[in-house]
């Protein structure tokens, strides 16, 4: 995107990278040379297209919830109507705080507006045969409404493999305005690769538009980063009331198994550092996020490979093939990108 120029408030020229994405009514703004710089864009529409079997997989990735939220002061109070204090404009067919609750705090809301379908998906949990036999050797059409199915997968406490990407909606509810000052990934838990069990894809899906960062978890200190710059260096997100904010996350990994959540700091009107908890959404409660590298050897006890036993026929009629120490190829992408 072209630099824009704009001026300062004695009048000199500043020139501004408009780097970023608001949805409904939030402000991005920008620290350029010392100075403050506000940018206003549009809401990003949703839009995910995928196969009900890799829905089904995805819902369910979940570790144990930890939690804890920490209230500090900051330094400086926000206006409320510099700062974001613009109304969400309202739509009938677009509601930014529908979606899957990942935290909620003080007139906040953050849901997980979208996220990678498909890619692999590794587990420490080895099936039992009547596991096997039930849920992942029946044709996938069948297995859904079978007593346990999603019991099933919710014990696997699986993580995508090598990269996932996801969207979050930050909502500001309340009555007065807000402004983000960081994102920060809290890391839980760095270990070896998962090498039990690899789910291979059967399909993908495409992201959607917002502010984009990388996050990359080998990284001993992770932190949301733009190019070679942490996001929030130099930037702060304001929302006003009933306003928006949209952030997509591409976390990577290469090196370990690693689980984490975002401890979101912001400023309220009266000048009170706040803190939320993002987590993932799903089956359980508070659970963290968690992706994992390749098996260090590329080999995993057992893969469940879905396979068509007939090319002509649709999804419904494929089940699940199981290979014990079957080494995967690691140049496998993980996930689709949007």
């Amino acid at each position: 995107m072209m630099p824009s120029r704009d001026q300062d408030p004695v009048g000199n020229d500043v020139e501004v990278q408009q780097s970023a994405r608001a949805s409904q009514g939030g402000e991005v703004n920008q620290l350029v040379r010392g100075k403050q710089i506000n940018g206003l864009s549009g809401k990003a529409a949703v839009a995910i297209v995928a196969a009900a079997m890799s829905i089904a997989l995805g819902a369910f990735l979940a570790l144990a919830a930890l939690g804890g939220s920490e209230h500090s002061q900051s330094e400086q109070p926000i206006n409320s109507a510099a700062a974001g204090g613009q109304s969400a404009r309202s739509s009938p067919s677009y509601d930014p705080a529908s979606g899957p609750l990942a935290g909620s705090a003080n007139g906040i809301k953050v849901v997980l507006s979208a996220h990678s379908e498909g890619g692999l998906l590794a587990s420490k949990y080895l099936p039992t045969a009547e596991e096997e036999r039930e849920y992942l050797f029946n044709k996938f059409g069948e297995v859904y409404s079978k007593p346990g199915y999603h019991a099933f997968w919710s014990k696997q406490d699986s993580a995508h493999v090598g990269q996932y990407w996801y969207k979050l909606t930050i909502v500001n509810t309340g009555g007065t305005a807000v402004r983000i000052v960081d994102i920060k990934p809290v890391v839980l838990q760095r270990e070896a690769p998962i090498s039990e069990v690899l789910y291979p894809p059967c399909c993908g899906a495409g992201g959607e538009d917002a502010v984009r960062a990388a996050l990359n978890l080998d990284d001993p200190h992770p932190s949301l980063m733009q190019g070679s710059e942490s996001y929030f260096e130099g930037h702060s997100v304001s929302i006003g009331p009933g306003g928006s904010f949209d952030i997509t996350i591409d976390s990577k990994v290469q090196k370990f198994y690693c689980a984490y959540y975002l401890d979101m700091q912001y400023v309220d009107t009266s000048g009170n550092l706040l803190h939320l908890k993002i987590t993932n959404p799903g089956d359980r409660p508070s659970a963290p996020f968690a992706l994992t590298a390749f098996a260090i050897s590329g080999t995993y006890q057992r893969v469940y490979t879905p396979k068509l036993l007939d090319v002509s026929s649709g999804w419904r009629d494929g089940s699940y093939v199981r290979s014990d120490n079957q080494t995967y190829p690691a140049g496998q992408p993980a996930t689709s990108s949007p």
